[in-house]
C-alpha cells in the first residue's frame, strides 16, 4: 500500500501576518474602549433605521426602529441625514450633547453620523466627552443658531397666515362688491328709469299723476343709491386703518348716541345697566352700538316702540345688550340680515341703505368682539341683539 501524502499549509506572507496582527490588536483595543464606555457604534441602513450596535455606550439606541425618532438629538433631522449620501466626506456632527439615561445619570456624548459607501449604511459613532470648554461653547452656539432660524421660520409662519388670512378676506369682499354691484345697486337705478318713464308720461299727458309726485320718486331713488356708495365705501374700509386706545367712558359714549338719534314721536330708547370707563377702541363701539339701536328702530313696525340697551361688565368682556319690542326677525333670516345691502320686512327709513348689519360684523371682525341674536316671532315679539366686548386688547 502507498501512503496518501499528508495536506501541508502554505507558510503565510509577512505581509498578511503583520495585518493579522494589527487586526487583532485593533479589536482587543476597540473591545477595551468599548468595555470602559469611551465609546459606542451603531450601523443604521439608508431609512436610518439603527440595525446593529456596538458598546454599552450605544445600549440606548433601540433596535429596529428609526433613529430619528428616537435619539432625542436626531429627532426631525432626516434631511440633514440623508444628504450624506451625496456628501459622504463631510459627517455629521452634534459635540456634548447631553444624554438623560434611565438611572437618572447625564453623561455628555459627541455624536458623529458617517454614510459608509460599502456596504452602504451610515456609522453612528458615539464617544464620551473627556474635556468641555470648547466643546460647550460650541454647542450653546449651535443650539443658539438652530434657535434663532426657528423663531425665523416660526415669524414667517405666522406672517404666511397673516397674508393669507387678508387674501381671503380680499377675495371674499370682491366677491361680496361683485354681487352688490351687479344686483343690489341695479335696484335704485331700474326704479329711477321707472320712474323717469312716468314723468314722461305725465308731462306729455297720458298718465295720471302728478310730474312733481314721480320727480320725489326720482329724487327719494337717487338719495339712497348715494347713500349705497357711500356706506359701501365705508364697508370696505373697515380693518384697513389703525387706530389708537382711548380712555371711553361707555356711558357719555351711549347717551351721546341716543340723544343724536332720530326716532318717531313717542318712540322710547331707554339706557339700563352699568356703563364704565374702560381703554377701548371708541370709534367701532360707536359705530356697532349706533347701527343697532337705528336698525332696531328703522324696522319697528310700530309709530310708538321701545328700545332698552343694558350694559354690564364681565370679569372679560362688557356685554351689552339692545333690546325692542318690533316685529321680531326668524331665525331663517339670523345670518342673512348680516350680509350687505340686505332687508327684510318694512323699513321706517326709505333712506337707509341695507348695509348697517353688515358693517357691524366687519367691525365684530377686525376687534374680536362677538355679537348674537334672539329672536322668534312664532315665540314671541322682540330682538335681543348681545355684543360682547372684549376688554383686552
Amino acid at each position: 500500500m502507498s501512503e496518501t501524502p499528508s495536506m501541508t499549509q502554505r507558510p503565510s506572507s509577512p505581509g498578511a501576518a503583520e495585518a493579522q496582527t494589527l487586526g487583532r490588536a485593533l479589536s482587543e483595543a476597540t473591545e477595551l474602549f468599548a468595555r470602559h464606555r469611551l465609546f459606542g457604534l451603531i450601523w443604521i441602513d439608508r431609512n436610518l433605521v439603527a440595525v446593529r450596535r456596538h458598546g454599552e455606550l450605544a445600549n440606548f439606541v433601540p433596535l429596529g426602529e428609526r433613529v430619528t425618532d428616537t435619539v432625542l438629538p436626531l429627532l426631525g433631522l432626516d434631511d440633514a441625514l440623508l444628504e450624506l449620501i451625496e456628501k459622504p466626506d463631510a459627517p455629521f456632527e452634534m459635540p456634548n450633547v447631553a444624554l438623560v439615561g434611565t438611572d437618572g445619570s447625564s453623561p455628555r456624548l459627541n455624536l458623529q453620523v458617517y454614510w459608509m459607501p460599502q456596504p452602504q449604511r451610515f456609522l453612528l459613532f458615539i464617544s464620551k466627552v473627556l474635556a468641555t470648554g470648547e466643546l460647550e461653547i460650541g454647542l450653546a452656539q449651535q443650539v443658539r443658531a438652530r434657535m434663532i432660524v426657528e423663531a425665523e421660520l416660526a415669524s414667517q409662519s405666522a406672517a404666511l397666515k397673516s397674508v393669507n388670512a387678508e387674501l381671503t378676506r380680499a377675495n371674499r369682499d370682491l366677491t361680496e362688491f361683485a354681487y352688490v354691484i351687479s344686483h343690489d345697486l341695479k335696484a335704485p337705478l331700474r326704479a329711477m328709469r321707472y320712474f323717469a318713464e312716468d314723468l314722461e308720461s305725465s308731462l306729455a299727458g297720458g298718465k295720471e299723476g302728478a310730474p312733481q309726485d314721480y320727480a320725489a320718486r326720482i329724487k327719494t331713488q337717487s338719495r339712497r343709491m348715494a347713500q349705497m356708495l357711500t356706506d359701501l365705501l365705508a364697508y370696505s374700509k373697515i380693518g384697513r386703518e389703525e387706530e389708537a386706545l382711548a380712555t371711553v367712558d361707555t356711558g357719555a359714549l351711549i347717551q351721546g348716541i341716543v340723544a343724536s338719534m332720530p326716532r318717531p314721536d313717542g318712540f322710547i330708547v331707554g339706557i339700563n345697566g352699568e356703563w364704565p370707563t374702560i381703554e377701548t377702541y371708541v370709534a367701532p363701539l360707536d359705530l356697532i352700538l349706533r347701527n343697532l339701536i337705528a336698525n332696531a328702530i328703522a324696522h319697528h313696525d310700530r309709530p310708538a316702540g321701545e328700545v332698552f340697551v343694558t350694559g354690564r361688565l364681565t370679569d372679560t368682556t362688557f356685554a351689552i345688550a339692545v333690546a325692542d319690542d318690533g316685529p321680531g326677525i326668524a331665525p331663517e333670516w339670523h345670518e342673512t340680515i348680516f350680509k350687505p345691502f340686505k332687508t327684510i320686512g318694512a323699513s321706517n327709513d326709505s333712506e337707509r341703505s341695507g348695509i348697517g348689519l353688515a358693517l357691524v360684523r366687519r367691525t365684530l371682525e377686525t376687534v374680536g368682539a362677538t355679537l348674537t341674536l334672539q329672536s322668534d316671532p312664532k315665540i314671541a315679539r322682540g330682538s335681543v341683539f348681545t355684543l360682547l366686548w372684549p376688554l383686552q386688547f
